[in-house]
């Protein structure tokens, strides 16, 4: 990926013609138009929009919906389209600073051409629930944060406000930060913005964030490293799912490239629970005998790599610890108004 993002930059790539790029944004749309997953996805919205239910349920919604962010950043910009494209330029902040760009019509069309290589992703919202459980530790973000270089997250539910609302995310590896791309839409105006920012590489959680974003928009940064470190963590796994059936003969009628039929989709899980036991009933906090066994809570630990002068964070799943030949020992909850 560092090769690919060196080639890019030594790379003239703004001094394409403007009659070229709408050539080519009008061919991307074309295509598009015509995949049947795209198509399909698009009917779904619109019965989903009437009738109220979560956005994403079934795994290729996350391919559809992936198809459909290709669509809208292919688009931003243009006149009538509705869709706007937010740089967030910020000179030397490495938050926002986009090194090279100048032409954003050229950026856009760059991050649907990227999507098209994002693996797909499908969180649940059960799965987002638990990831949001326990709070992030104090930590160096780490180069090894995202478990895949390029990202596509779909969510079964959108996040948002009465006023606004933002459904999907794209993350990439990119040099010293990782680059995210989203949505944003005004649930009055239906107008959407394209928003792209970053998380630098070597930033400590969450005192630096907080110094330079403020509480806004710090809560978006730690819902997107609780699920990096959710995702990297050997309690949670990814089931993978192909497209279906109809889906793909159709897809192989139109000619569509055999690598992209027999694309899976990751929808996120947990494993199954890990009992912790130990092999006496002697604790390793200083000699300790337990008399009971325990639940623990689910969290985030923070291990620290020297080498990298960074940590890898991971959640915990809630488990069982101590000895198991003792009681266990319950926790009574009092319900109060």
């Amino acid at each position: 990926m560092d090769s690919l993002i060196n080639w890019a930059r030594q790379s003239d790539l703004s001094g394409e013609a403007a009659p070229s790029l709408l050539a080519a944004r009008a061919a991307m749309a074309d295509k598009l138009g015509r995949h049947p997953i795209y198509r399909q996805y698009i009917r779904h919205l619109d019965r989903g929009l009437t009738g109220g239910s979560p956005r994403n349920r079934e795994p290729w919604h996350a391919l559809g919906e992936r198809l459909y962010a290709m669509w809208l950043c292919a688009n931003a910009g243009l006149s009538g389209s509705g869709i706007r494209l937010k740089m967030m330029t910020g000179g030397d902040d490495p938050l926002t600073a986009h090194e090279g760009v100048e032409d954003e019509e050229h950026v856009a069309f760059g991050m649907s051409l990227t999507m098209a290589g994002a693996m797909p992703y499908l969180w649940s919202d059960a799965m987002e629930r638990t990831a949001d459980s326990a709070p992030l530790p104090t930590h160096v973000v780490s180069r090894e944060l995202l478990p895949m270089p390029v990202m596509f997250w779909s969510r079964e539910v959108a996040y948002g406000t009465a006023e606004w609302e933002t459904n999907w995310l794209m993350l990439m590896h990119a040099g010293e930060q990782v680059r995210i791309v989203g949505d944003v839409v005004n649930l009055e105006t239906r107008e959407m913005v394209i928003q792209i920012g970053g998380i630098p590489y070597g930033w400590t959680w969450p005192d630096q964030f907080q110094a330079a974003l403020g509480d806004a928009e710090i809560e978006g940064i730690g819902r997107i490293l609780r699920r990096c470190a959710f995702l990297n963590s050997p309690y949670v796994g990814t089931d993978k799912f192909p497209i279906p059936r109809p889906r793909r003969r159709e897809m192989r009628r139109l000619g569509i490239d055999e690598r992209e039929i027999e694309e899976q989709i990751s929808v996120v899980t947990l494993r199954r629970a890990v009992t912790h036991t130990g092999s006496s009933p002697t604790d390793e906090h200083g000699g300790i005998t337990w008399r009971h066994h325990w639940w623990v809570s689910g969290h985030y630990r923070a291990q620290w790599y020297p080498g990298e002068q960074a940590h890898k964070v991971i959640w915990v799943a809630p488990h069982l610890k101590g000895p198991r030949d003792k009681p266990l020992l319950e926790k009574v909850y009092a319900v109060v108004r």
